[in-house]
């Protein structure tokens, strides 16, 4: 079945104010494609299967949250030129996801600096024990974007600041 293909952006409800986005895209051959969160790819057989997908997370179609009122005014979804980049955007708006909520929540000052990957991985070990499952897994995505922007060529000081051991080539 040919349909004209599409993409509609989806946010999680339950994680309202913060924004975890979900990029709906349905291809021309009627099947559909998930992107969550910069971390979760999933393919359905119909639009169908995603949409009970989506709903069964929670989540809601950006437009109709925005007619709700539910977003502040001027809430805007990933943009992108290439199917690889919201994922990027996506991973570094919950980079500085974790940098927001640990000062506003703790207290603490992160910075793609060496310190704060060296305070997270304890913040990690102390916590590990005490989390919840679910708390667990928006965990891994959240502080692994940060970590994964800090590990990224791009977002390291052009003065050679941090040295990175065993880095690949």
């Amino acid at each position: 079945m040919m349909s004209e293909p599409y993409e509609e952006w989806w946010l999680s409800e339950p994680a309202l104010p913060d924004l975890y986005w979900a990029r709906l895209t349905v291809h021309d051959d009627g099947k559909a494609s998930v992107h969550v969160k910069g971390q979760t790819y999933a393919v359905f057989g119909s639009k169908e299967d995603a949409l009970h997908w989506l709903n069964e997370d929670e989540y809601y179609p950006f437009n109709d949250l925005m007619e709700d009122g539910e977003l502040p005014d001027g809430t805007m979804p990933p943009t992108a030129q290439s199917d690889d980049e919201p994922i990027e955007e996506i991973v570094r708006y919950n980079a500085e996801l974790v940098i927001r909520q640990m000062k506003a929540g703790l207290g603490v000052n992160l910075a793609y600096d060496e310190a704060s990957v060296v305070w997270l991985d304890g913040y990690i070990e102390r916590n590990r024990s005490t989390l919840a499952q679910n708390t667990i897994d928006m965990l891994i995505n959240t502080l692994g974007s940060f970590l994964g922007v800090w590990c990224s060529p791009l977002s390291r000081p052009k003065s050679g600041e941090i040295k990175v051991e065993n880095e690949p080539r």
